[in-house]
């Protein structure tokens, strides 16, 4: 008779083999207040200043190459003020997430080998972090699906072209929910839109959701011409949004539906959006009904 029970255990084993890396010296990373090595992924927490360099180098050194890819890399030290350019050496994370530190500057070849791997990357609630070079590290993530900006108190400007990445093709999900009030052409804004905001170089039949909701939006903060250039199936959210939309102007919005018979706009649960406003009786004519239920 077969022992069911050990065929069990033999399969329990088998998949704890493949979702853990089995760091062969936890304690090289310990020292450093991080964690986590043996269970597949890093997370750096506490208030001692280390060089995170140094600490990658001495993991790297202790690693088989097929260890050397983890589910997540986390960052929430409050002392450590800088990334240097490949800190991470040859260790490759498929999320990261960068929250709540006191880094300051963060080099745009910080993850110089992660950068085709990591498919979520996350900077929230870092307050003296400078956005120098900040976008073009988010617009390196070749193979990201999701990229999050929220919170960063010194992001005020974002610089033209900033996600127009040519490798950008498989984004979903683009949140921006800092300080922004001043953006360069082919970037995006806050308070202010203007024209080719959202360009993305690279066609794509992949969709793609634009955060907006925590905006400060009116008719008046789109330029001509800001929603064209996507290229690729796009839903815009304004959702709850700060501003005031009372309704979406034809000049700035029929070509943002024209250009894709897919995009769409998410205007529930916003308040001010005035469904007879006169102004917007554009969107009732033909098909642009049928795609605009939740609006109308």
């Amino acid at each position: 008779m077969f022992n069911f029970n050990l065929i069990w255990l033999f399969v329990l084993n088998q998949n704890v083999d493949t979702i853990t890396c089995e760091c062969p010296d936890p304690s090289v990373i310990l020292p450093y207040g991080c964690t986590g090595c043996q269970y597949n992924y890093i997370e750096c927490y506490g208030n001692n200043d280390f060089d995170l360099a140094e600490m990658f180098n001495k993991l790297s050194l202790t690693l088989e190459p097929e260890q050397k890819h983890f589910h997540r890399f986390k960052f929430n030290n409050t002392k450590v003020t800088e990334i240097k350019a490949n800190t991470f050496m040859d260790i490759v994370f498929v999320e990261i997430y960068i929250s709540d530190s006191n880094l300051i500057h963060i080099h745009p070849d910080a993850f110089m080998y992660t950068y085709n791997t990591t498919n979520k990357f996350s900077i929230t609630n870092n307050s003296q972090l400078e956005p120098d070079t900040m976008y073009a590290v988010m617009s390196k993530f070749a193979n990201a699906t999701r990229i999050v900006e929220i919170n960063n108190a010194k992001f005020t400007m974002m610089p033209a072209n900033a996600f127009s990445n040519i490798e950008l093709s498989i984004l979903q999900d683009l949140w921006i929910d800092s300080f922004e009030t001043t953006i360069g052409s082919h970037a995006i804004s806050i308070n202010h839109i203007m024209s080719n905001a959202f360009a993305i170089d690279r066609p794509s039949n992949d969709s793609l959701v634009i955060n907006l909701n925590a905006c400060w939006l009116n008719e008046t903060s789109f330029e001509p011409g800001s929603l064209i250039g996507i290229n690729r199936p796009t839903t815009i959210w304004m959702q709850r949004q700060h501003g005031n939309i009372v309704y979406l102007p034809q000049k700035v919005f029929h070509p943002f539906y024209m250009e894709n018979e897919l995009n769409t706009i998410d205007l529930s649960m916003n308040n001010g959006f005035d469904c007879q406003d006169c102004r917007s009786s554009w969107l009732k004519n033909g098909d642009l009904f049928k795609r605009n239920r939740t609006i109308l």
